[in-house]
């Protein structure tokens, strides 16, 4: 076979494949609530661990960091309105990101 360009190729078979994809879990389970909040927010743990509570302003302030060892849940206390963003961090490094609205 010879294209418009002057090359030649010869017939290769039909290659079909299927994308697969895997859908992106949260690493652990952990409900925050009430939402909107009043300032005090509940965060409940499916698994009891070590984990780091980061509280951050949507500009990127940090405004609250906690350690903790978490059996089922624990509470948090954001004292001014305004919308966050709360990193959970466990003792493997895994993230979940959540953002909360307080006022």
């Amino acid at each position: 076979m010879v294209s418009e360009f002057g090359c030649e190729s010869e017939h290769s078979d039909s290659l079909f494949f299927k994308k697969a994809g895997v859908e992106e879990l949260p690493a652990f389970l952990v409900k925050i609530y009430p939402k909107p909040s009043d300032g005090n927010v509940t965060l409940e743990f499916e698994e009891p661990g070590n984990y780091e509570l980061e509280v951050f302003e949507m500009a990127g302030k940090l405004v609250l960091s906690k350690a903790a060892h978490i059996v089922n849940r624990t509470t948090l206390r954001i004292p001014q309105q305004g919308s966050y963003l709360i990193r959970i961090t466990n003792a493997s490094g895994e993230m979940v990101q959540r953002s909360l609205q307080v006022g």
